[in-house]
């Protein structure tokens, strides 16, 4: 059974009503889904359930619902106290990050969705740097070189469960020069020194690049997903 909710934040980019469906005791069948889908005029609507759920899966797929991406859960965690806790960037570095985040994250599911134009796609993952700045319980962490110019960021969230990473970016100029194990571990240290909590992180199956840098920094697949979506 499925339930159906507005995903609030994204409409605030996308100027269109987007779903997201999640599992529910007592929700909707799959025909009832759509016929909600329809008739609330939903314009996108995403999926996201582990592979144990096939049977949820194989019943969006026969309502029209599309593959878009498999992800798999990474964690990583140590009873190891980091000497020290990083300093989280200012809001000015904040801004010049917000902005060189747009165009880097062309790997994501949504780049493959006609109904979301890519400009839009950019511009959440640059506000999405700036919200999580602002968040109580958001940090935005990075590598800079002599002159503070960024390297590379990565952003966290202390959640009810565990820290998670949103957005993790090393920029081309700085790729292959071992900015991403730094801010690993500046994460981890956070993490650990101001939540007392270990991190997750979820990335695409078949990108082998994310793989190596988390798993050489001890992080460990915990969970594999299956992304589906809904275009009107």
């Amino acid at each position: 059974m499925f339930e159906l909710n507005e995903k609030a934040w994204d409409c605030k980019f996308y100027d269109m009503k987007v779903g997201q469906v999640t599992l529910s005791q007592d929700g909707l069948s799959a025909e009832s889904l759509k016929k909600a889908i329809i008739t609330q005029d939903y314009q996108v609507v995403m999926a996201r359930f582990g592979k144990d759920h096939l049977p949820q899966i194989h019943a969006l797929e026969s309502i029209g619902f599309s593959y878009l991406e498999n992800l798999v859960t990474l964690a990583f965690d140590s009873d190891q106290k980091p000497s020290s806790c990083p300093e989280p960037v200012n809001s000015d570095l904040a801004e010049v990050i917000a902005e060189k985040a747009q165009g880097l994250f062309k790997t994501s599911y949504m780049f493959s969705l006609s109904s979301l134009p890519d400009d839009k796609i950019d511009e959440m993952h640059k506000h999405w740097v700036l919200f999580v700045h602002n968040e109580p319980e958001g940090v935005v962490l990075a590598v800079t070189d002599d002159s503070n110019q960024p390297l590379g960021f990565v952003t966290l969230r202390n959640l009810q469960d565990a820290v998670i990473i949103d957005l993790f970016g090393v920029f081309p100029e700085a790729q292959g020069q071992g900015v991403a194990g730094q801010l690993l571990e500046k994460a981890f240290a956070f993490s650990k020194s101001r939540w007392n909590k270990g991190i997750c992180v979820k990335t695409q199956s078949d990108n082998f690049a994310a793989l190596r840098v988390y798993t050489k920094a001890g992080y460990r697949i915990v969970q594999s997903d299956v992304t589906l979506g809904w275009e009107k």
